[in-house]
């Protein structure tokens, strides 16, 4: 933990460059989306796909550790973000989702 001025901030809470990631259709290839990992000390495991909005099909499912961000590319625009499964594992200290991100053209 560190001090600085008046505010207390613990490493684990820190932003950290993780890693960027473009996540493409499985069957035409097309670029959809970005996933920047900004905290990947944290125990947070989380699978995502997104549809492709160019041929109707979807990106292959991609695990990520740690908290992230998402962000649209320049042709798409991510239109929902929902979790398809949430469950705590057996030893507690792993959380697993499965997100789905909705990808539209603009």
């Amino acid at each position: 933990m560190e001090k600085l001025g008046y505010i207390m901030i613990h490493n684990r809470d820190r932003l950290q460059d993780g890693g960027k990631t473009i996540i493409s259709c499985s069957s035409c290839a097309k670029p959809l989306i970005e996933i920047w990992v900004i905290q990947p000390q944290l125990p947070i495991k989380s699978k995502i796909y997104a549809t492709c909005p160019y041929c109707g099909d979807r990106s292959f499912l991609q695990e990520f550790h740690g908290k992230f961000s998402v962000g649209h590319l320049d042709d798409t625009v991510i239109t929902e973000m929902k979790e398809e499964e949430f469950h705590v594992k057996e030893n507690g200290s792993i959380i697993q989702k499965i997100k789905i991100i909705v990808v539209e053209e603009k």
